[in-house]
This record gives C-alpha cells, sequence and structure tokens, in this order.
C-alpha cells in the first residue's frame, strides 16, 4: 500500500463516521471505534482525545488536498504521443478522480462530528472552515475534470465531455 492509498483509506474512513461515533488515530489508519463501556478508559490509556482526533482529521484532509494540487500541476496530465506518457496520464486521471470521491464523501464525516460535538466550540470552528476548504477543492477538481472530458457526475454516472478542447 502506498502512501496515497494510505491517505484515502483514512479520509475514506473519515467519510464514514456517523452522528455520535468517535475515531481511533493511534494506530497506523485512522479508525471508527465501536463504543462499549471501556472506551472511556481505552481512550484515556491510549492517549485519545477529541482534540488529537480534530487535528488528525484536519492533517490528512490538508494533505490529501496538497497532493491533489501537486496532481493537478503534474507533468504527467499532458497528452503525448509517446505510450509511457499516456500510461501515467491514466494513473494520474485515476488518482485525482479517487481524490475527488474521497473529499466529496469525506464532508459527510465531518459533519456528522459537527453534528456530535456541537456543544464544543473548538471542534466545530476547526472542522467548519475544513468542509469550506473540501468544498472549494471538489469544485477544483470537478473543473479540471471536465475541461480533460474526464469528469462523471457520481449521481447520473454520466461522463462529461468537453467538445471545446
Amino acid at each position: 500500500m502506498d502512501v496515497l492509498d494510505k491517505l484515502l483509506f483514512d479520509v475514506e474512513t473519515i467519510g464514514a463516521i456517523k452522528r455520535g461515533e468517535k475515531i481511533n488515530t493511534s494506530g497506523e489508519f485512522i479508525n471508527v471505534e465501536e463504543s462499549g463501556s471501556l472506551q472511556g478508559v481505552w481512550r484515556t490509556f491510549n492517549r485519545e482525545s477529541r482534540e488529537k482526533s480534530v487535528t488528525v482529521i484536519c492533517q490528512r484532509i490538508e494533505l490529501l488536498i496538497l497532493v491533489c494540487d501537486l496532481s493537478l500541476d503534474s507533468k504527467w496530465l499532458i497528452k503525448s504521443s509517446n505510450d509511457m506518457f499516456d500510461i501515467e496520464y491514466e494513473k494520474c486521471i485515476l488518482n485525482i478522480k479517487r481524490m475527488h470521491i474521497a473529499l466529496n464523501e469525506s464532508c459527510s464525516g465531518i459533519n456528522a462530528l459537527i453534528d456530535t460535538y456541537s456543544h464544543d466550540s473548538n471542534v466545530v470552528a476547526k472542522l467548519k472552515p475544513l468542509v469550506g476548504k473540501i468544498g472549494n477543492q471538489v469544485s477544483k477538481i470537478t473543473h479540471f475534470l471536465m475541461e480533460v472530458g474526464e469528469y462523471t457526475d457520481p449521481k447520473t454516472n454520466k461522463l462529461y465531455i468537453n467538445i471545446m478542447k
């Protein structure tokens, strides 16, 4: 599993968080915890806190946005007559699409955390702007994919082709 796969796994996990759930950030990956009578003891023992969880979520999302921006600026996104470049172009487009989906879906988990911790102004203050950053990045990626004729609407599964290219 490469770095992008690990990052996407974490962001996809963030997107799967439901209202009232807590996450574990002490391992290699972010995991949604099952609630139980010993959850509080376990979280204290492993130094898991709301603040740490929010910090890790923000770091993962911001890192994925950075990786996405670097990918959007990649030299591999130039079509060429060279087969090697075409293979790298397709890989790059695929990764951009994967990041697009993961970022888009992460908002539901972040919004669930905002609902769960609505009484904690520090958590809300850190997560609400993150949703805005994600929205901006998703729009940027959507625009890019439409420009290169690679955007597929997730609701209709319809491919949009740019006839102006």
